[in-house]
């Protein structure tokens, strides 16, 4: 049976091995009310969903300083003999920073920081504050519960956020 809570992302500026956010399997898998095949899942206005866990050991209720953005999408999938035959509930989320909150309403630079990093298309945008940009997938599967889920992701950390975003701005008005 698939159970417990399992990391998707560490952040590779926190030390002691802190900055985790993982996904609790338990909970993907509960039962659904009739006719919920799907959850937005809004990690500032909904503090008690329990799908995406920071800090597993319960230490923080939402991502380390060094957190940017980050996007997951995950699914439930029964399957049998092997293959998937039905998608029963799929999941997902963003989180933004609070800087991009309350400088972004429009989420312009939202939108020009994931075209740059994800498909590189302004290639003027290096910030030089250290940064990550990473993609995860991960598969947890059962053959006994005949389930799997798939969940992908990606991550922007940054080791001075406030610095990087400030470069962000810069960046895109020079893009402009």
């Amino acid at each position: 049976m698939l159970t417990g809570i399992r990391r998707i992302y560490r952040c590779p500026y926190c030390m002691g091995g802190r900055g985790i956010i993982a996904v609790d399997r338990d909970v993907a898998l509960a039962p659904r009310p009739p006719g919920r095949q799907g959850e937005e899942i809004d990690l500032v206005r909904d503090l008690d969903q329990k799908i995406i866990v920071f800090e597993p050991d319960g230490a923080a209720s939402g991502p380390c300083r060094h957190m940017v953005d980050f996007y997951v999408d995950g699914m439930v999938q029964r399957m049998e003999n092997g293959v998937v035959v039905e998608k029963t509930f799929d999941f997902s989320t963003n989180w933004n920073h609070p800087w991009q909150i309350a400088n972004d309403p429009d989420k312009d630079l939202s939108i020009f920081l994931w075209e740059n990093l994800d498909h590189g298309r302004y290639s003027d945008f290096r910030p030089t504050t250290p940064y990550s940009f990473r993609r995860v997938e991960r598969v947890w599967q059962s053959r006994r519960t005949r389930q799997r889920i798939p969940v992908v992701g990606w991550f922007i950390a940054s080791l001075d956020a406030t610095r990087f975003f400030a470069e962000l701005a810069a960046a895109a008005r020079q893009c402009q």
